[in-house]
């Protein structure tokens, strides 16, 4: 739990961070969130209606290393996220951060139709 908050705190901050600290920021979170160590949830804290540079830079580079994921571990990622009602904020920042930054991916694609279904 310390280390969620302190990755809050971290990703709150991050248009402070110089740019090797953002790269290292998501590196981190990727490899916590791939290994299932925190879950998607842990970006809850992003405000998808004022993205900054910063933050969308950071975010980006999570998704792009996520992305040579699995569809299986991808789906199992994105699981606490096909829950209707629940992060209904972040379900949809990050559905409509995917469509405008990953257009072509096919894995991103997979997850909307998991979205729709859902």
């Amino acid at each position: 739990l310390t280390t969620q908050y302190a990755l809050w705190d971290r990703i709150r901050e991050v248009d402070l961070l110089k740019v090797r600290s953002r790269t290292r920021l998501a590196d981190l979170l990727c490899h916590m969130i791939s290994n299932e160590v925190l879950p998607i949830t842990i970006l809850k804290v992003v405000e998808w209606g004022t993205l900054t540079a910063g933050v969308s830079s950071v975010i980006r580079r999570v998704f792009k290393t996520l992305s040579t994921s699995s569809l299986t571990k991808i789906r199992r990622i994105f699981s606490p996220l096909f829950v209707r009602d629940k992060n209904p904020l972040l379900t949809e920042g990050l559905r409509l951060f995917l469509s405008v930054n990953f257009p072509d991916s096919e894995v991103y694609t997979k997850i909307e139709e998991y979205f729709c279904a859902g």
